[in-house]
């Protein structure tokens, strides 16, 4: 089972969610992101969207927004 983490503050998941986009290698990945085994949801909801950026060893993983479909995965690891 994946851990959930969702007491980041606004600014700090903007952050984060701007480095993913940001980092080499980010694609938009068609369908649905299966996390790895071991991958850690920082999550943030609001009213009609939750926005889940996925961490994998203490790299970015992935970042998704379930309702709207929207997936990017990053090459970012090591």
């Amino acid at each position: 089972m994946n851990e959930i983490i969702n007491d980041l503050t606004l600014s700090q998941m903007m952050d984060l969610l701007c480095h993913i986009l940001r980092c080499p290698g980010t694609h938009r990945h068609p369908g649905s992101y299966l996390p790895p085994q071991g991958a850690v949801c920082l999550m943030m909801e609001s009213p009609g969207e939750t926005v889940c950026l996925w961490m994998l060893d203490g790299w970015p993983d992935a970042v998704t927004v379930p309702e709207s479909g929207f997936v990017y995965v990053t090459g970012a690891r090591p």
